[in-house]
């Protein structure tokens, strides 16, 4: 069990840097996250996503600057 016994019982503290390194490279990651959270819009700075059905990808750069 390696890791999974030296955690024990009881709260863990973990350092999520990894994972929002992994998150940040694999956008996938992001939009399934929005979705299966219930989100309609997405507000992103990266325009490469694709179109998914069910939510508006909206870029950060349309609004930024705007009064």
């Amino acid at each position: 069990m390696g890791l999974i016994a030296d955690l024990g019982r009881g709260p863990v503290g973990l350092d999520t840097v990894v994972f929002i390194y992994f998150i940040e490279e694999h956008p996938r990651f992001q939009l399934a996250a929005a979705l299966s959270g219930g989100c309609s819009v997405y507000l992103t700075s990266d325009r490469a996503l694709p179109r998914i059905p069910g939510l508006e990808i909206l870029q950060v750069s349309d609004y930024a600057g705007a009064p």
